[in-house]
This record gives structure tokens, sequence and C-alpha cells, in this order.
């Protein structure tokens, strides 16, 4: 049993073993099952975080609510009344893949890290659809040294790097000059990922190099 702000999920031990190394290690030792495992962990994560991350166990992937909203409980065995408290309506999709790749981190789950991260992935170079101020938080989540801003330990840097490409898509893409400008003006604080963001521009110049002279190629045919 997993329970987590009075809600509850029922979590065979079995189901632990090439998931979470985190909850494996609470119920075995080694191939063998703990004389003391215990029958109930308790966990302070958030219930609708818990509950997608049970979900990944049972089925490898897990899933947003309509309209990419985090605001049903599907896989608990016990929901108390008031469980529509427990909601995260109101966090975008982006950072529920985030809060879930987080997850994977607490969880010690290396398949929870990926499917948050090619979520994310989808999100941000895919879908193309954040704009300079939200980059900018994505930036700050990603390149603050410390909590609350900080929500990923990020050891191997991915997050980073996403972060950097991100930005640089949108700029290319689809943002306005102004709207480069705004989020340059937004970032220059973050002095690691402005150095970043630099040194992925200069290694890669054979691919932003045609692209600047296409833009400017239709510029120049809009002012004829």
């Amino acid at each position: 049993m997993v329970d987590g702000r009075s809600v509850e999920w029922e979590l065979p031990s079995a189901w632990t073993v090439g998931t979470s190394k985190r909850l494996r290690d609470a119920f075995f030792d080694g191939q063998f099952k703990r004389p003391d495992a215990p029958a109930r962990i308790s966990l302070p994560e958030h219930p609708l975080l818990l509950d997608r991350v049970v979900e990944h166990i049972f089925l490898g992937t897990y899933h947003l609510d309509k309209g990419g909203k985090l605001d049903t409980i599907h896989n608990a065995t016990y929901i108390p009344l008031d469980a529509s408290a427990y909601t995260l309506r109101d966090v975008p999709d982006w950072e529920v893949h985030l809060r879930m790749y987080r997850m994977g981190e607490f969880f010690l789950y290396d398949a929870l890290k990926k499917t948050a991260f090619d979520k994310l992935t989808d999100v941000l170079m895919v879908r193309l659809c954040m704009n300079p101020d939200t980059m900018h938080t994505f930036v700050q989540y990603t390149y603050a040294t410390e909590p609350p801003l900080k929500k990923c330990s990020d050891d191997k840097g991915v997050l980073k790097n996403l972060a950097v490409v991100a930005s640089i898509a949108h700029a290319r893409k689809e943002w306005s000059e102004e709207r480069q400008n705004e989020f340059i003006e937004m970032t220059k604080g973050y002095e690691e990922f402005v150095a970043d963001v630099q040194r992925a521009l200069d290694e890669n110049q054979s691919i932003v190099a045609p692209r600047e002279k296409e833009k400017q190629k239709e510029k120049g045919k809009k002012t004829k």
C-alpha cells in the first residue's frame, strides 16, 4: 500500500521490480522480500503526481486529463470525499511533465524520467508553443541553483540542454525579433544559460547561418 495525503493505492510489491528502485529497495533485499517489508509507505508528494507514478508502474506511461491538465485521480483504491481539492488544473502541461521528471528522480525510476522527458520535449520542440515569458520560467526552473526555483537535480544536464535547444528553436522559428529581444533581456541574469546558448550557436553555425540567410531574404522581399 502506498499513500499520500489520505489517498491510497494498492501496489503489489512485485510490480516495483524493474521500475522504482526506491520502492523496490523498501520491499526487497536483493532477490528476496524483506521480512520487515512495510505494509504501507507514506509519501508527502502530491496525490495527482503519485497517481501518475503508479499508472506508469502499471502501464509504462502516464496520461494527462482533458486539455492537457492534471485534475483527476484515476488509479487509487481509496480517495477521500474532498479529493477535488488536490487538483493541479492551473499547472500547464510542460510543468506537469517537469514535475513528473522530478518524481522519476525521487523514486530512482529511470523509465519514468525518460517518459517525462519525451513528453516535455514534445511540448517544447515539436509543438513550439512557448512564449518568451513561459520559456524564461522553464530556464529559471532548470538553471536556478537552489530550490524553490530549481525543480530537478538534473545530474546529467539533459533539462538544461533542452532549455537551450528549445530556446534557440523558438527564437529561430516562432518568435519575432521583438520577442527574441524580450527573452534575451529576461534571461541575461542566468550567465550559465547565456554561455550555453552561445556555445550551442557557435558549434552549429552550419545549421544556424542558412536559417539566418533565409530570414534576411524573407525580410528583403517584404520591403520591396
